[in-house]
């Protein structure tokens, strides 16, 4: 099962994906706006609140691959910078990017790699539906590990603690589970969608 964007159905041309592809990256955008504003965010430790916008990331990762997932983030950092309140707290500007808290958000990268060559390369090439939810919840983690190590470092050098960065990193694990689940609800939808895509 590839992502949408590699579907090679003769009856689907390629007018016809790229308009798919722009109409489920704006669906993706809006959502994650939804989820991090409208939602509201739960504040597990001071200064990072815990919202789906994880989750739509990776749906983003899983729907459109790596290459339209990266584009996709592009396109919400740009209008992040152009003071759109993507963020939570309907947080906008350049300044967003400048924050202790920036490298939560630049980590996003991580996801859209991980799961983004899941979906684009890994999960045709095994047969085994037990190695594809192995090898799926193994990226994910990955994923989610490299985003809390983008987050603590940036974090420990505006604070100027480099010397705590491990502290502020293992901090972090305790959304490890939350985060795993919304990938693994991330992966639900996107199985359960490519049905009608």
């Amino acid at each position: 099962m590839k992502n949408i964007l590699q579907d090679s159905r003769p009856d689907r041309s390629k007018n016809q994906q790229r308009i798919l592809r722009l109409t489920l990256s704006a669906m993706l955008l809006a959502l994650f706006f939804i989820a991090g504003n409208i939602i509201p965010p739960v504040m597990l430790l001071p200064e990072i609140p815990f919202t789906l916008q994880t989750f739509v990331i990776g749906l983003m990762a899983l729907f459109l691959g790596c290459k339209g997932g990266a584009m996709c983030l592009t396109a919400l950092f740009l209008l992040t910078a152009a003071g759109v309140p993507m963020m939570s707290g309907f947080r906008g500007g350049v300044g967003v990017f400048l924050s202790p808290t920036a490298g939560f958000i630049l980590g996003f990268a991580f996801i859209i790699v991980t799961l983004g060559l899941y979906a684009d390369v890994i999960r045709d090439r095994l047969a085994s539906q037990w190695l594809r939810t192995a090898v799926f919840l193994l990226l994910s983690a990955v994923g989610i590990v490299l985003l809390y190590g983008a987050g603590a470092f940036i974090l420990a050098v505006q604070t100027g603690a480099m010397g705590s960065f491990f502290t502020l990193l293992t901090a972090n694990f305790i959304f490890f589970p939350l985060d795993m689940v919304k990938l693994c609800g991330a992966l639900a939808v996107y199985t359960f969608m490519r049905r009608f895509l």
